[in-house]
Order: structure tokens, then sequence, then C-alpha cells
């Protein structure tokens, strides 16, 4: 048997603020972040690796497939583009909630 304990969150609580100014963040803040994880990500990998399978033969009861190893690459410059506008975006946003 489980016991769950549920305290409710008040204003005035650290959690509170925090899980308030969540809820009213503005859209230019989001996008901002996502640009910065994203470009992030972009510049540590690179590009990304993907399979899919090919059909080789499909004569009546006969198939063939095979395996193709494909890579998308992503270019370091948009990796960079992507982070350097997310902090822009994020410099943006915080000046306008001050």
């Amino acid at each position: 048997m489980a016991l769950a304990f549920e305290q409710p969150v008040s204003s005035g609580s650290k959690v509170g603020r925090l899980a308030s100014k969540v809820r009213h963040m503005k859209p230019t803040i989001l996008i901002g972040i996502l640009l910065v994880v994203l470009g992030a990500l972009g510049l540590a990998y690179q590009g990304f690796n993907y399979t899919h399978q090919e059909k080789i033969i499909d004569i009546g009861p006969i198939h063939a497939t095979a395996e193709q190893h494909d890579r998308v690459s992503i270019p370091p410059a948009l990796g960079g583009l992507a982070l350097v506008g997310g902090i822009v975006l994020l410099l943006v946003g915080a000046k306008k909630n001050s």
C-alpha cells in the first residue's frame, strides 16, 4: 500500500513562483530556449543517422529488401545561427519582462 501526500503549492513558495513564471512565460522566451537547445545539439552532433528499408525484388511471393543507412548533415553555420538567434530572443524577451 503506497501513501501519496500532495501538498498544495502556495504562490508564496519558491516552487509556486517558478510554476507561475513557467505558466506565464512569453512565446519569445520559449522559442529562444528551443533555438538555443537545437543550436547546441546541431553544433555538438552535426547531423544524425537513420535507417530505412528499400525494396529490391517484389515478384509474386518473393520479396527482397535491403537496409540503407543514410546520414543527414547539419552545417555548423546553421547550428551557430540557431544558437545566436535563440540567445538574442532570450535577451529580447528578458528585456521586455523587466
